[in-house]
């Protein structure tokens, strides 16, 4: 079920200085506006308008739109592309999904067009049951915990390379089937531990040795990942709804999750732990020079910190295709998944 609509202000559905007047005048006029107000009324007032391109054919007398529906943060939820003829004849709306943080008008999947712009507005409405909407919700909220998902898995992951192989859950003792069966025995009474046959105790010994050099391993990989996300840690993606996000997140706070990693033997998911407690709250800029210059100074040292570290020419690092990068001696990784995804010691 969505949330409770906040009440709609036009004023609030673009983000500062992304677009000019008119720009957003041309879109407030267009077919399109009545679907956002749709898609927005159906997030419970989440969605912002993001990114736009129009181009203005004369000789063949259409308008084409590709707009952007994106969090408040400014995370991409969907798109919707449109060709309007001025004839009203053989226009064409279509509504668009992504997978990830998507880079803007980046690898989208087609899900619903039409000829007419009223048939989407209403299969994105809150009473509609058409996929289309529950993509758009689901979307929606993989957008609010974008950034945690992010965080989590590369600390995840951080871990898996301390350990030496992906692990799906902490380390546990592997025995067979005939140590099983005679521990079940011990337990129910039916035998004692002096009955345990020789061949069976030494495989036993095996598996506890073992198991506990494994959990000697994954307690060593632990503390490491505490050690790597001790302090304040800047957030950033540089290339996000065409501008930049930044925010600071409390890293002493995740240290929480690794504990319950330990104790229960998962880490936790992103909706039974707050992995974004944030000491700079996280705000969508159009530009790196648009941040406030106290914020923008301290993290331009950040990453100068970092490219000194990487021996390199670029101030922001640049992904090596998907995956993750860590620079554990200066408390900084890179996520790379659609889009980019920069943790930095504060």
């Amino acid at each position: 079920m969505a949330k409770a609509s906040k009440k709609f202000d036009v004023a609030n559905v673009f983000f500062k200085d992304q677009h000019d007047q008119v720009t957003k005048t041309r879109f407030l006029q267009s077919p399109l506006f009545p679907i956002f107000v749709a898609a927005y009324n159906s997030t419970g007032g989440e969605l912002r308008v993001g990114a736009i391109k129009y181009d203005r054919s004369e000789g063949a007398y259409q308008t084409t739109w590709k707009t952007m529906f994106v969090s408040q943060e400014g995370f991409p939820v969907g798109m919707v592309s449109a060709k309007i003829n001025d004839s009203g004849q053989n226009s064409s709306f279509s509504y668009h999904a992504f997978s990830g943080v998507a880079e803007s008008f980046g690898a989208s999947t087609s899900l619903l067009t039409t000829t007419n712009p009223r048939y989407l507005q209403s299969k994105l409405s809150s009473s509609s049951t058409h996929d289309v909407l529950t993509w758009l919700r689901r979307s929606a909220r993989d957008a609010r915990y974008a950034v945690g998902e992010g965080i989590r898995t590369l600390i995840d992951n951080f871990i898996d390379k301390n350990y030496g192989e992906s692990l799906s859950s902490r380390p546990r003792i592997n025995i067979n089937d005939e140590v099983g069966t005679c521990l079940a025995n011990i337990v129910m009474g039916n035998m004692s531990l002096n009955d345990i046959p020789t061949n069976t105790r030494a495989s036993f010994d095996r598996a506890f040795k073992e198991y506990e050099e494994k959990k000697a391993k994954f307690s060593a990989a632990i503390d490491k990942a505490k050690g790597f996300i001790t302090g304040d840690k800047w957030i950033l993606l540089p290339s996000l709804n065409e501008g930049v996000y930044v925010g600071a997140i409390i890293g002493d706070h995740i240290k929480d999750a690794l504990d319950t990693y330990v104790t229960t033997g998962c880490m936790p998911s992103t909706d039974k732990f707050n992995y974004t407690n944030y000491s700079v709250a996280p705000q969508w800029y159009k530009s790196m020079q648009d941040i406030p210059e106290e914020y923008r100074n301290e993290l331009e040292y950040s990453l100068a910190m970092l490219k000194v570290h990487r021996n390199s020419s670029d101030m922001i690092p640049k992904p090596e295709g998907w995956g993750h990068t860590h620079w554990a001696e200066v408390g900084s990784a890179l996520y790379q998944h659609s889009g980019s995804m920069i943790l930095l010691q504060r």
